[in-house]
């Protein structure tokens, strides 16, 4: 469960866990990983801070999948956690 794609019960289209609690969940687990805001990222060999955590629940990025806002020289992106390493 420490990734945030695998969280239990978010996953597919009927997701027996309601969005908000998917999102905490994936927030919570950004969090246990050291994905604070203010904290030194990088996506690859692009570097970005942690801005914030995503609390969409609709559309082709929402939270619980993709629970960081990342600050990069390129603009805001919203990453998974996979996507993302400890700078």
């Amino acid at each position: 469960m420490g990734k945030s794609g695998g969280i239990q019960g978010c996953t597919g289209r009927n997701p027996p866990r309601h969005d908000a609690e998917c999102i905490e969940a994936a927030i919570h687990n950004a969090h246990q990983a050291g994905f604070r805001v203010g904290r030194a990222v990088s996506l690859g060999v692009v570097q970005g801070v942690v801005l914030g955590y995503n609390i969409s629940r609709r559309g082709r990025f929402p939270g619980a999948r993709f629970p960081l806002l990342v600050a990069t020289g390129f603009g805001v992106v919203k990453c998974r956690l996979e996507e993302v390493s400890l700078a």
